[in-house]
C-alpha cells in the first residue's frame, strides 16, 4: 500500500484486526484521543469524510458510530 492513496467519502476501506480506532477532541495544542478501540477481527467499513489532505486520519463508519482511522493501515476495497 502507498501512501498516495487516499480514500475519499463514500468508498469503502477494509481495516485489518489489531488497527486502532479513535476518537479525538479538538484542543489548542491540537487533537487529544477521547476514545479508542483496538479491534479484534478485520472490518470493511464505509469512509464518511476525511480530515483533510495533511492529516492521515480518515472517518469510517464501524458498528453505527464515526471513528478515526489511519488512512495507512486502510486497503481498498475492489469493486
Amino acid at each position: 500500500m502507498t501512501d498516495a492513496w487516499f480514500p475519499n467519502s463514500g468508498d469503502l476501506v477494509y481495516v485489518p484486526s489489531e488497527v486502532n480506532l479513535v476518537r479525538h477532541v479538538c484542543h489548542a495544542n491540537g487533537p487529544i484521543v477521547k476514545d479508542y478501540i483496538r479491534l479484534k477481527a478485520p472490518a470493511t467499513m464505509l469512509v464518511s469524510s476525511s480530515h483533510g489532505l495533511d492529516s492521515n486520519f480518515v472517518e469510517v463508519i464501524y458498528r453505527g458510530a464515526k471513528w478515526s482511522v489511519d488512512k495507512r493501515e486502510t486497503y481498498p476495497v475492489n469493486k
